[in-house]
């Protein structure tokens, strides 16, 4: 069954974990970190479960979140057209929340190289994203 999850050491302390009934995704507190995790509907049959599940449930995992989080996961869409070698569909709800929560993406590499985490016969995308904070962001050890 598919689902989304996190693995921690038995030390760190995980508190206030709230799971989409769908398993589609699951915030908590760890470590004095807000964490989310995301695994968006895929495909060109799901585009409206897709947009439902950015507009929506990713809204509804939100709601408690503090100023500094974490997010994470399979988004199955592109942020920025700059994300693909081929076409791929862009969500407007997701470009939104990374622009309205000031996130910054921690997978990105320098511009003179691109990176990718899904590949096709078709082309390469960038659909996996870890996004933080700026304050997390900063702490970040390149």
């Amino acid at each position: 069954m598919r689902g989304t999850a996190f693995m921690t050491r038995k030390e760190l302390q995980v508190t206030n974990i709230t799971k989409l009934p769908s398993g589609r995704g699951i915030v908590t507190d760890c470590g004095g970190i807000t964490l989310l995790n995301i695994y968006a509907p895929s495909g060109t049959a799901r585009s409206v479960e897709r947009e439902n599940f950015f507009n929506t449930k990713l809204a509804y995992l939100l709601r408690n979140v503090p100023d500094n989080f974490f997010l994470g996961g399979d988004v199955n869409c592109l942020v920025q057209s700059a994300d693909t070698t081929s076409h791929c569909t862009h969500r407007r709800a997701l470009a939104e929340l990374v622009q309205g929560f000031a996130l910054k993406d921690v997978w990105k590499q320098p511009s003179t190289w691109r990176v990718y985490t899904h590949y096709s016969p078709t082309g390469a995308t960038h659909i996996d994203l870890f996004y933080a904070t700026t304050d997390l962001y900063e702490r970040k050890i390149f």
